[in-house]
This record gives structure tokens, sequence and C-alpha cells, in this order.
């Protein structure tokens, strides 16, 4: 038997299968998927659509939902932007104002998640290559069925962030093709520039 933490670094989905079906159940999973924001007509709520990453997430739902793990369990409205100004300079609208935001994990089941991420990103994870300078990166890879896209999303102490690499028309990418491969490099790449 291997731990959680195991199967999650290493993304050994039968035992995180396992784990949805028999410990968490279908319905607890989407109630928190909502809590972070997800498009209810995004998530395919079975085995295959929560346990293996089937449901249909959007990128910047991904990101939010890493962002929220990272700022303690604390769902934030995502904005391309953090202030609108006039032409005089004064502040028209300011993101913090207006955004919604609400608990969506504890902070200590958020914490528990962020250390569980940071072994995604360690030389033992499927996601080592999302390393970047000496900042902190927890974060998971991901790989579509049929190697039709692949993904990681992560965070730092600063931002989270998500990359999907894929065809439009979903025409598959190489047969060695993995989020620690192609999306994880591409996220540290993006991810260094920002910081």
């Amino acid at each position: 038997v291997e731990s959680m933490r195991l199967a999650i670094n290493k993304s050994h989905n039968t035992s995180t299968a396992h784990v949805l079906m028999d410990y968490v159940g279908i319905q607890n999973a989407v109630t928190y998927l909502l809590k972070l924001g997800v498009n209810p007509n995004h998530i395919l709520g079975n085995g295959s659509g929560l346990a293996l990453g089937s449901s249909g997430l959007s990128v910047i739902e991904l990101a939010t939902g890493f962002g929220a793990i990272a700022n303690r369990g604390v769902y934030q409205e995502p904005y391309a932007f953090t202030q609108i100004l006039n032409p005089d300079g004064t502040v028209y609208i300011d993101v913090r104002e207006v955004q919604e935001t609400w608990q969506a994990f504890k902070p200590s089941t958020a914490f528990m998640l962020v250390d569980v991420l940071r072994g995604c990103v360690s030389p033992e994870g499927t996601g080592q290559l999302a390393n970047f300078g000496e900042l902190t990166v927890a974060g998971k890879t991901g790989t579509n069925t049929n190697n039709i896209g692949v993904t990681f999303a992560g965070m730092t102490g600063y931002y989270s962030g998500a990359v999907w690499v894929g065809s439009d028309n979903y025409k598959p990418l190489t047969d060695d093709a993995t989020g620690g491969s192609y999306a994880a490099p591409l996220w540290a790449e993006i991810m260094s520039r920002v910081h």
C-alpha cells in the first residue's frame, strides 16, 4: 500500500481513484470544485472526470483553484487586471473592492495540499521541471487520454498559474508527451518571467 502523497507525486491514478470512490465521494468532490469557482457544466461528476481529470476545466479554472489552495483556502474571483484608472489618474475600479471571495477549504487543509503538491515538483515527482530560481513551487501535472493535451497547474508564494499544451483540434501529441515533459517547463519559463 502506498501513501496518498506518493500516489499524487507519481501520478498513480489508480490510488487516487480508489480514495475518491471509497473515502471522499463523488458529491463531496463536486462540491469542492464548485467552491473553487468551477463552472458546473465543466464538471464530469464520475470517477473518470474527478480522479482522472476527464472533466473539462478551463486553464483559468485550474489557475484559480490552485490560487485558492495557495491562499490558505480562500477563493478569489479571477480578474485580468487590478485597477482601472480615470484619465486624471484616480481609481475608477479597484478589483479588491468588487472581487468575490470566500473560504473554499479550511486553512489547515490548504496547507496540507500545498505540502503534498510540493512533492510533485521534487526530484522524485512528475513535475520537477516546473522548478525555477530559488522560489518554492508546488503543482500538479496532467496528461489527457491519448496524449491529446498535457497540463501543469501550480503556485508559488506569489502567483498561481496553469498551462495546457495541445492542438486546437485535439490531434494527439507525440507518444512521450506528458505534463511533466511539456507543460511543466513551459509553466516554469512563463512564471520565471512573471516573477
